[in-house]
C-alpha cells in the first residue's frame, strides 16, 4: 500500500518551461534583440543551461557557478565577454523575470489539498525551491521533513543512490512510495529501478514512449491516483475537491 506521494516540482507542479521562456525572451530583448533572433537565442540559452547544469550535477561547479557560467558562455558565443560580477548581475535580472512568471499547472492546489501524505524530491537549490513553492501557495501542503533537494543531500537525480537515500529517510518500503515527475530518465526510470511506484506526467504531451504509465495533466493524474486507492486521499477521499466532479 502506498504511504506517501513524492512530487518533482519543475514541469510537474509548476510550469517551469513557460516561466523560463518568458525570462529568456526578456534577456534577449534587453541585450541581443538586434543581433540574433529570439529562437536562435532561446536554443543557445538552453544549450548552455544544459551544459552547466550537468557540471553542477557532476559536482564540478557549485549551484551559483552554473548560473554565472551560463551567462558567460552565452555572451562568449555571441562575441562578448563579461566578468563574473557582471554575469551575476545579469543572471539576477533573468532570475527576477523567471520568478515573476512562476505559475502552477491547473488543478495542482486542489489536488494537493485532497491528498493525505505528500512530499517533494527535486534537483536544485533548496532555498529557491522552497521560495517557488511558497510563491505558488503550495508550501503549506508539505511537511518540511518530506522535502528533499539534490543540493541539500549532495546527490542529484538520476543517481540511484539518491532514491535509496530517500527511502531510508522516509523509513518506508520501496513499494510504499509513489513518485510523480516529468522526466523519464531523471524521475521515472530510476524510481522504478529502485522499486518505487512512478507516474510520468507530460503536461506538454511531447513524448511518445508508451512503455511507462503517463498522464498529460493534473486531472488525469487525479484519476490515476484514485485507482491506486482511496487511502491516498484525506478521509479516504470524502473531502477531495475532485470527488463527484
Amino acid at each position: 500500500m502506498i504511504k506517501i506521494i513524492l512530487f518533482d516540482i519543475d514541469n510537474t507542479l509548476i510550469d517551469h518551461t513557460a516561466a523560463e521562456n518568458k525570462a529568456i525572451s526578456w534577456i534577449h530583448d534587453e541585450y541581443f534583440k538586434q543581433s540574433i533572433s529570439l529562437i536562435d537565442f532561446h536554443n543557445m540559452w538552453l544549450e548552455k543551461t544544459k551544459k552547466n547544469w550537468r557540471l553542477f550535477e557532476q559536482k564540478k561547479i557549485t549551484f551559483t557557478e552554473q548560473q554565472t557560467q551560463r551567462i558567460q558562455d552565452v555572451w562568449k558565443s555571441l562575441g562578448n565577454k563579461v566578468d563574473k560580477k557582471t554575469a551575476r548581475n545579469i543572471f539576477d535580472e533573468y532570475l527576477s523575470e523567471y520568478e515573476k512568471a512562476w505559475k502552477t499547472f491547473k488543478g495542482v492546489e486542489d489536488l494537493l489539498s485532497s491528498l493525505e501524505n505528500v512530499g517533494i524530491l527535486s534537483n536544485g537549490n533548496l532555498a529557491q525551491q522552497l521560495k517557488k513553492l511558497q510563491a505558488a501557495n503550495l508550501l503549506k501542503f508539505f511537511d518540511q521533513k518530506n522535502i528533499f533537494t539534490s543540493e541539500e543531500i549532495g546527490i542529484a537525480k538520476p543517481d540511484q543512490k539518491l532514491f535509496s537515500y530517500i527511502k531510508e529517510k522516509l523509513k518506508l518500503k520501496n513499494n510504499e512510495i509513489l513518485y510523480v515527475g516529468d522526466k523519464l530518465g531523471y524521475d521515472i526510470k530510476p524510481a522504478l529501478k529502485e522499486g518505487w511506484n512512478a507516474i510520468w506526467i507530460d503536461h506538454y504531451n511531447i513524448f511518445r514512449n508508451r512503455n511507462y504509465e503517463k498522464v498529460k495533466n493534473i486531472k488525469e493524474l487525479k484519476s490515476l491516483l484514485e485507482k491506486y486507492g482511496n487511502n491516498l486521499f484525506c478521509n479516504n477521499g470524502i473531502n477531495s475537491p475532485f470527488i463527484n466532479k
